[in-house]
């Protein structure tokens, strides 16, 4: 009678404990629970924010990348454009070079030309004044003699000297011009070249390479008119000196008058 007492008392006790027990047992484990789901969660958080600050850094670098790239492209774009451009210069520097290597080879050319026609110049300037240094002798030889006494030999004194007829005015009649003596070294008509008043002798601008020879009895004109008759008493390869004959004479000889053959 009493164990069935303290078992009615006993059991409802223990099952209220057991009961409190549980429940404080199961709060334990809510509290636990709820603290780990908070660490959790924290856990969690802080991990979002890790990758959230480490997908900012990726999609800087990407974007650096980005740049780079574009900057890399940018800069074999303009040293492709630098080679190009450097290309066009080297070959157009070719062309020129090319070009002036030619040039340089025509004026070579050229220069030898100019240099053998100066050597050929220099010898015949070098004839022309020994015939220049000749002839002024002749000259110089002539100024001393009386030319009304000592110029014409009888030998090429023409046959009407002295008595012949004066030259007509007009230069129309029977007195032939001849042929005017052209220079072959120019092509040019042969010239007075100086005229010695005092003296009555000229110089002409030809001599024996046209043809003009010792004691040749020569026409001076003007106007295709007879001024004079002179015979030549010196010759030289392109230069002659002649004594005006007075008989033959209708005025003064100046220089530039032409010159014919008799």
């Amino acid at each position: 009678m009493g164990n069935k007492k303290f078992w009615a008392v006993f059991l409802p006790g223990a099952a209220a404990l057991i009961a409190i027990l549980l429940l404080v047992s199961l709060n334990v484990s809510r509290d636990k629970e709820k603290r780990l789901r908070v660490q959790k969660e924290l856990e969690l958080s802080n991990r979002m924010i890790e990758l959230a600050e480490k997908e900012a850094t990726i999609s800087d670098l990407l974007k650096q990348k980005t740049d780079l790239e574009q900057r890399l492209v940018d800069k074999v774009s303009e040293m492709e454009a630098a080679v190009r451009n450097q290309q066009s210069i080297n070959e157009a520097q070719k062309r020129q070079l090319d070009s002036a290597v030619g040039e340089s080879s025509s004026l070579r050319k050229e220069i030898e030309d100019k240099n053998r026609k100066i050597t050929d110049l220099l010898r015949r300037i070098d004839s022309l004044e020994a015939d220049k240094n000749d002839l002024v002798a002749a000259i110089k030889k002539l100024e001393t003699e009386k030319p009304a006494e000592s110029s014409v030999d009888s030998s090429f004194r023409p046959a009407y000297a002295g008595t012949g007829p004066a030259v007509p005015q007009s230069g129309t009649g029977a007195v032939q011009l001849g042929d005017i003596v052209v220079r072959r070294s120019s092509g040019g008509a042969a010239q007075v070249q100086h005229v010695n008043a005092v003296y009555g002798f000229i110089v002409i601008n030809a001599g024996s390479g046209d043809g003009i020879k010792n004691n040749d009895v020569v026409n001076i004109l003007r106007d295709d008119k007879l001024v004079a008759r002179a015979v030549v008493q010196k010759v030289r390869g392109d230069i002659s000196a002649a004594l005006v004959l007075p008989e033959w004479s209708n005025g003064d000889v100046r220089p530039g008058d032409l010159v014919s053959r008799y």
